[in-house]
Protein backbone atom coordinates (compact mmCIF):
# COMPACT_ATOMS: atom_id res chain seq x y z
CA UNK A 1 0.00 0.00 0.00
CA UNK A 2 1.38 3.35 -0.94
CA UNK A 3 0.55 6.81 0.21
CA UNK A 4 -1.71 7.64 -2.72
CA UNK A 5 -4.01 5.63 -4.92
CA UNK A 6 -6.31 6.21 -7.84
CA UNK A 7 -8.32 3.01 -7.56
CA UNK A 8 -10.41 4.09 -4.60
CA UNK A 9 -8.83 1.66 -2.14
CA UNK A 10 -7.95 3.17 1.22
CA UNK A 11 -4.31 4.04 1.61
CA UNK A 12 -2.19 3.14 4.60
CA UNK A 13 -2.26 6.71 5.87
CA UNK A 14 -6.04 6.90 5.63
CA UNK A 15 -6.34 3.54 7.37
CA UNK A 16 -4.17 4.72 10.26
CA UNK A 17 -6.11 7.99 10.46
CA UNK A 18 -9.41 6.11 10.55
CA UNK A 19 -8.14 3.96 13.40
CA UNK A 20 -7.02 7.01 15.37
CA UNK A 21 -10.34 8.77 14.84
CA UNK A 22 -12.24 5.64 15.90
CA UNK A 23 -10.13 5.40 19.06
CA UNK A 24 -10.66 9.12 19.76
CA UNK A 25 -14.44 8.82 19.45
CA UNK A 26 -14.44 5.75 21.69
CA UNK A 27 -12.34 7.55 24.31
CA UNK A 28 -14.72 10.51 24.18
CA UNK A 29 -17.62 8.09 24.72
CA UNK A 30 -16.21 7.37 28.18
CA UNK A 31 -17.43 10.77 29.43
CA UNK A 32 -21.19 10.16 29.11
CA UNK A 33 -20.88 6.59 30.38
CA UNK A 34 -18.59 7.12 33.36
CA UNK A 35 -19.34 10.78 34.07
CA UNK A 36 -16.58 12.93 35.52
CA UNK A 37 -14.79 9.93 36.96
CA UNK A 38 -12.39 9.58 34.01
CA UNK A 39 -12.52 13.18 32.74
CA UNK A 40 -8.79 13.75 33.28
CA UNK A 41 -7.89 10.68 31.28
CA UNK A 42 -10.18 11.68 28.42
CA UNK A 43 -8.93 15.30 28.40
CA UNK A 44 -5.35 14.06 27.98
CA UNK A 45 -5.75 11.08 25.66
CA UNK A 46 -8.30 12.42 23.15
CA UNK A 47 -6.24 15.50 22.15
CA UNK A 48 -3.10 13.36 21.88
CA UNK A 49 -4.88 10.98 19.53
CA UNK A 50 -6.12 13.90 17.43
CA UNK A 51 -2.60 15.38 17.38
CA UNK A 52 -1.24 12.05 16.17
CA UNK A 53 -3.91 12.01 13.45
CA UNK A 54 -2.77 15.43 12.28
CA UNK A 55 0.89 14.42 12.38
CA UNK A 56 0.45 11.38 10.15
CA UNK A 57 -1.67 13.42 7.77
CA UNK A 58 0.98 16.13 7.54
CA UNK A 59 4.30 14.34 8.01
CA UNK A 60 5.71 11.11 6.69
CA UNK A 61 7.69 8.24 8.07
CA UNK A 62 8.49 9.47 11.61
CA UNK A 63 4.83 10.24 12.29
CA UNK A 64 3.78 6.81 11.05
CA UNK A 65 6.33 5.14 13.32
CA UNK A 66 4.85 7.16 16.21
CA UNK A 67 1.34 6.13 15.14
CA UNK A 68 2.40 2.47 15.15
CA UNK A 69 3.63 2.88 18.72
CA UNK A 70 0.38 4.60 19.74
CA UNK A 71 -1.68 1.88 18.05
CA UNK A 72 0.28 -0.84 19.80
CA UNK A 73 -0.17 0.88 23.16
CA UNK A 74 -3.92 1.19 22.59
CA UNK A 75 -4.21 -2.48 21.71
CA UNK A 76 -2.15 -3.60 24.69
CA UNK A 77 -3.78 -1.29 27.23
CA UNK A 78 -7.42 -1.53 26.26
CA UNK A 79 -7.35 -5.09 24.92
CA UNK A 80 -6.00 -6.62 28.08
CA UNK A 81 -8.18 -4.38 30.25
CA UNK A 82 -11.38 -5.45 28.51
CA UNK A 83 -10.58 -9.15 28.87
CA UNK A 84 -9.90 -8.69 32.59
CA UNK A 85 -13.18 -6.80 33.00
CA UNK A 86 -15.09 -9.46 31.10
CA UNK A 87 -14.12 -11.97 33.76
CA UNK A 88 -15.03 -9.55 36.58
CA UNK A 89 -18.47 -8.81 35.11
CA UNK A 90 -18.00 -5.18 34.05
CA UNK A 91 -20.67 -3.00 32.47
CA UNK A 92 -21.47 -3.68 28.82
CA UNK A 93 -20.96 -0.04 27.63
CA UNK A 94 -17.45 0.02 29.09
CA UNK A 95 -16.61 -3.26 27.38
CA UNK A 96 -17.90 -1.91 24.06
CA UNK A 97 -15.82 1.24 24.47
CA UNK A 98 -12.74 -0.82 25.25
CA UNK A 99 -13.43 -2.97 22.21
CA UNK A 100 -13.79 0.12 19.99
CA UNK A 101 -10.53 1.63 21.28
CA UNK A 102 -8.77 -1.70 20.77
CA UNK A 103 -10.12 -1.95 17.21
CA UNK A 104 -9.01 1.63 16.53
CA UNK A 105 -5.55 0.85 17.85
CA UNK A 106 -5.31 -2.29 15.71
CA UNK A 107 -6.42 -0.36 12.62
CA UNK A 108 -3.87 2.35 13.37
CA UNK A 109 -1.12 -0.20 13.86
CA UNK A 110 -2.02 -1.95 10.61
CA UNK A 111 -2.10 1.30 8.61
CA UNK A 112 1.17 2.59 10.05
CA UNK A 113 3.02 -0.68 9.47
CA UNK A 114 1.62 -0.93 5.93
CA UNK A 115 2.90 2.59 5.26
CA UNK A 116 6.38 1.78 6.57
CA UNK A 117 6.55 -1.45 4.55
CA UNK A 118 5.34 0.39 1.45
CA UNK A 119 8.04 3.02 1.89
CA UNK A 120 10.72 0.36 2.28
CA UNK A 121 9.52 -1.42 -0.87
CA UNK A 122 9.46 1.82 -2.84
CA UNK A 123 12.96 2.66 -1.65
CA UNK A 124 14.23 -0.82 -2.60
CA UNK A 125 12.58 -0.60 -6.03
CA UNK A 126 14.08 2.86 -6.58
CA UNK A 127 17.59 1.59 -5.74
CA UNK A 128 17.27 -1.41 -8.07
CA UNK A 129 16.65 0.77 -11.13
Amino acid sequence: MGTTTTTGRPTATRTAMTGLLLATLAVLAILPVRGGEDAGFVLVVAPLLLLTTFLIWRFGLPAHVWAAIVGLLLVLMFGSYSFADLVDGAEVPILLIDLAVTAGGALTLYGAVAYVIGRRRASRDQRSR
